[in-house]
This record gives structure tokens, sequence and C-alpha cells, in this order.
């Protein structure tokens, strides 16, 4: 442990950032069972709004939310305009925002201030004609899930390496993260794919997933299994990095309750949304202990110290603690400070 590592600490008295505490709807200034969030360059917020069908953007301080994919009212399709409970988001240098659209089986890339998406993984749908009261037919536009290396069957966590140009997609439902190079729509299978399961060489219906550069690894939350793993890139098996190795649940320091998500601090250290433990799970790089920095274990509400289901977390450039929350309908924030210490250095006589 070094010394920045000793001094992290976050406030415990939440802000909210986005939504209306307990109130969900489909105005700007509220959401509907928040699902993943990024954060860009410039500390802007974006929301993937699960159930009302888009991507809310918010600067900082703003009170109101911008719908910057998907349709402003919520929605839902599979056009090139519309998503389909759109899970988690991402943000590359440019704004440019990549959204995992799951019960449309894509990715979507939205340009910065476009008004429509590009599939960037998955298919996009196939035509099919539907008739109509026996009266005339229309046609639908259908997600098309399945298996190969162009397609996803639940796509929920994304990852982007911006140095290498690569996009990281969980497949939840076929049990692996592949890999796209952008502009490239067939994907590298680079952990799982070998079935559910709960040996070392598959994964178990992973949710939210990490790329972290320096270890050229990607961490995943095996939602239903109560840990995380850490998969080195085209590696044949994970090591276990939180919660436990044979998939028991609990709310000890060592334990986790259906894991969200996962997300690096600059120092490696690990941080885990304990999604039915109502808190935030802090782990020091390579400790298999944690901390609860926010919420407290086991005990829900909508008051600014506690949780409700906690989905996702991000951090801003002061490494400030960002918090989606499923039902309290509302992002928020942890403002980091440091603790002070004085410190001796002790020079050895030659």
């Amino acid at each position: 442990m070094n010394f920045l590592d000793s001094d992290l600490r976050w406030n415990k008295i939440g802000t909210t950032v986005a939504g209306v505490t307990g109130q969900r709807g489909n105005t700007s200034d509220k959401l509907r069972t928040p699902g993943g969030l990024c954060i860009d360059w410039s500390n802007t917020l974006y929301i993937a709004d699960i159930a009302n069908n888009r991507v809310q953007k918010y600067v900082r301080g703003a009170l109101f939310g911008e719908t910057v994919a998907g349709d402003p009212t919520g929605i839902s399709g599979s056009a090139s305009n519309l998503l389909n409970q759109p899970i988690s988001v991402d943000v590359d240098l440019d704004s440019n925002l990549y959204v995992t659209d799951s019960l449309n089986y894509r990715v979507q890339l939205w340009n910065r201030g476009a008004s429509n998406g590009i599939t960037v993984a998955g298919i996009t749908g196939l035509l099919f004609f539907i008739e109509v009261f026996l009266l005339y037919k229309i046609g639908v536009l259908l997600g098309s899930p399945g298996s190969t290396l162009h397609q996803l069957t639940g796509a929920y966590g994304i990852s982007l390496d911006l140095a290498n140009n690569v996009m990281y997609v969980g497949d939840s439902g076929e049990h692996r993260v592949t890999s796209y190079r952008i502009g490239i729509t067939n994907g590298t299978i680079v952990a799982g794919g070998n079935g559910l399961g709960m040996n070392n060489n598959q994964l178990y219906h992973p949710y939210g997933i990490h790329f972290d550069e320096i270890s050229n690894s990607v961490f995943i939350a095996n939602h239903p299994i109560n840990n995380v793993v850490r998969w080195v890139v085209n590696a044949s098996s994970w090591t276990l990095a939180a919660g436990d190795l044979n998939g028991a649940s609990g709310n000890t320091s060592n334990r986790l309750n259906l894991p969200m998500d996962v997300t690096l601090d600059p120092m490696g250290n690990l941080y885990v949304p304990d999604h039915s433990n109502h808190r935030i799970q802090f782990f020091y790089d390579g400790e298999s202990n944690g901390t609860t920095i926010v919420g407290t274990t086991g005990i829900y509400g909508s008051n600014a110290s506690l949780l409700y289901y906690p989905v996702s977390i991000a951090f801003d450039s002061q490494l400030n603690l960002y918090v989606t929350e499923y039902y309290n309908h509302r992002v928020q924030k942890f403002r980091r400070y440091e603790k002070i210490k004085s410190h001796f250095t002790t020079v050895k006589s030659l």
C-alpha cells in the first residue's frame, strides 16, 4: 500500500446529481431504473436510463439531463434512432458514445451530436412481416441474437481500450467477453466462451466489465455467482479478484451479493457495486477483504447516506465517486477528500 492509497477517503453523505430521489419518470429531470454510467474528460456524466430506453447527459451542475441517444420520451425500438433497454455506456476522447442496446442485441455508436446510432457490434435486426388484424402487413425489425462472432445474446457491460482502438463487450447470454476493433463487426473471444460455469476457464452471466490497460486485463463481475474475476486478455483462465471462489453470497468483508459492475482507480484498487448488500466495496490491489466506503451493509434507503440497489460506479478527474441506484432512480456523488498525514523520513547514518 503506498502513501496515496492510504489516504483515499470519501464523504459518506452523497449529493444527488441526476434524477429525483424515489421518483421515476421520463421528463428531463428524472430517470427510471438507471444502469451504467461513464464520465468524459470534461467531467460530463452519461447515464444509461434503462427503462426510459435512452442515454442522458448531465454537464456538471445541471439540474436537467439532455437525451444524447434514444428517444427523449422513452419510446423503445430497433430503428437507428431508438434503443431498447440500454444497459451500459462508455465514451471516447471525442465524447462519442458507445451503448450496449441489450434487447436489440447490439452495440450502438452515437457520434457526438448525432441523432442516429451506428451498429458497431451485433446484428441490427432482421425484417419480419407481421399480419395485423388479417388486413395488412407491417414490417418489424427485430434483433438477432446468436453465438457467432458477429452476434450478441446479452450485451451488458462495455469498456473501451482507447490506446488500441478496441471495444470490449460483456456478452452475458453467451458467458463471454468479446473484443471488437473499432470499425470491424466480427469479434474475438478474449474471456470465457466455454459455456456457463464456475470453473476458472468459464464465466457465469458476466455483467459489468472494466478493461485495465496497465495489466492488459478485463475485470468481470459474475453477477449471479457473487464474484469478480480478472482475466488477462486471451489467457486461458481467470484469477479471483473479489468475492467467493465458489460463488457463495454473503455480507462479510470478503463476500459479495450479486455484484453488478466493477471499476479500478489509477492505483489499481478495485471498486464493486455490491448490489443486494446496498453498498460499495473497496479492495486494495491484491487484497481479498473489502471495505465499505459508501452505504450501510444490508440496509437500503433513500436518504443521502444510504443506497438502494447500486448498479454502476464511475470516477471523475478528482476521483469523486458517482453511483447509480436502480430503485432510487438517481445518481449520487460522493466527494473524495484526503486526510493529511505527517510522515517522517529516517536517514541511516553511514
